[in-house]
Formats: C-alpha cells, sequence, structure tokens
C-alpha cells in the first residue's frame, strides 16, 4: 500500500524467508526467496531463518539482518518515493566463467507494505553480458514479491 503523501510506509519488521512472487502480470506464482530479492543471496544449506528490517529515518538507512545461521547485518542507504523505501546496487565488470562477462547489473529495489503487514519488494534487473569481448547480451527483468510478517508472541 504506498502512501498517498510523499510519505514511505513502516517497514520495520521480522520476516519469513520464503515468500511468493511473479515476474510479470497474470503470471504464475513462483516461490520467492527475500534474501535473493534484497541482493544478498545465500546457499541453500545457509539460508536464514528470517530477515529483520528496520528503517533508521535520521540517517535514511535501513539496516537489513539476515538470522539464523547467517547472522549478517547490513545497513543501505534508501530514499523515499512515492510511498516507497528505495535502493539500488550495481555491479560491473565481473567475470562469469566460459569466456562470459558481465558488464553490469543494475538492481533497484522498492520495499513497501500490504494492509495486512506482509513485506512488499519490487525488483528490477537490468544486466548486460559479453561473450569473448564480442557478442552481447542485454535483458531487463522485473518481480514483484510479498513475504509474512513474523507477528511476535507477546
Amino acid at each position: 500500500v504506498a502512501s498517498a503523501h510523499d510519505e514511505c510506509v513502516y517497514v520495520d519488521g521480522d520476516y519469513q524467508t520464503f515468500g511468493v512472487g511473479k515476474f510479470k502480470e497474470g503470471g504464475a506464482l513462483t516461490q520467492a526467496r527475500l534474501d535473493a530479492a534484497l541482493g544478498h543471496a545465500y546457499p541453500s544449506d545457509r539460508i536464514p531463518g528470517r530477515v529483520s528490517i528496520s528503517l533508521q529515518q535520521e540517517t535514511n538507512m535501513i539496516n537489513i539482518q539476515f538470522g539464523q545461521p547467517i547472522n549478517q547485518r547490513f545497513l543501505i542507504p534508501v530514499s523515499c518515493s512515492k510511498g516507497w523505501l528505495k535502493f539500488g546496487q550495481r555491479q560491473a565488470s565481473q567475470y562469469v566463467g566460459d569466456g562470459a562477462t558481465l558488464d553490469y547489473l543494475n538492481r533497484n529495489i522498492e520495499l513497501g507494505k500490504t494492509i495486512d503487514g506482509d513485506l512488499v519488494v519490487h525488483l528490477t534487473l537490468d544486466g548486460q553480458f559479453s561473450s569473448f569481448g564480442v557478442l552481447k547480451s542485454r535483458d531487463v527483468r522485473e518481480s514483484w514479491s510479498r513475504f509474512k510478517e513474523i507477528k511476535s508472541e507477546d
């Protein structure tokens, strides 16, 4: 639910790592992982049990903390636009094997919340690969995912 004003929704909470998502309007739902959607994919034997997210409004930083068995924390600068918290990641010039190089990969991530309190992640990927320094391929992908909030048992 995006805010009618230019204020961002409150996304602080603990969320399940596995959720549902889709790549296009009308497409089938698929399993989504919050760690991967946020740009920090872990091996299947080390997938965190939960992800905690909190916004530090005074510094415009989002604190993303991955639970057991990872126990890693990331502070990322964010901006607010049309009710969404936005941040990006960029990779460039990375050899990926078999004569292929990742020229660039831009990850644009937007965080919002549903009326029920679940986290919504809108991810846009724009990347280009080169093969043997000659052949280039560019791909743009988009996904929407929903992750249930873990309610504390007080």
